[in-house]
């Protein structure tokens, strides 16, 4: 079997998913759950159609005047902060609205 081969195999046996978005993060490290920098450079080179819906979900006006390697940071981070903020601010919320001292039910 040639390396390449080896790779091919490897990598289809090890396909994942971003969490948020459901993208192929192969290529990233196998401990990674969201798109990072990598990923996001790989489909701006391979295939710009994803990659142009990706920037115009993720990517606030502001900051599309930027260089490329910056864009990619905020696509990666704000993708990643989807999914966290769902969970920070109920959290937030909930000590917020919720003290300690007050009766608690739990249904």
């Amino acid at each position: 079997m040639h390396k390449s081969e080896e790779k091919d195999i490897v990598r289809i046996c090890t396909k994942r998913n971003c969490n948020v978005t459901g993208l192929d993060i192969s290529m990233q490290k196998i401990q990674s759950n969201y798109i990072n920098i990598l990923a996001l450079r790989y489909y701006y080179d391979h295939y710009p159609k994803i990659y142009k819906q990706i920037e115009n979900k993720y990517l606030k006006s502001k900051k599309r005047n930027l260089d490329l390697e910056a864009q990619f940071y905020y696509i990666a981070h704000n993708i990643r902060n989807k999914h966290f903020n769902t969970i920070h601010n109920r959290i937030k919320f909930e000590q917020r609205n919720y003290p300690p001292n007050q009766l608690q039910f739990n249904f």
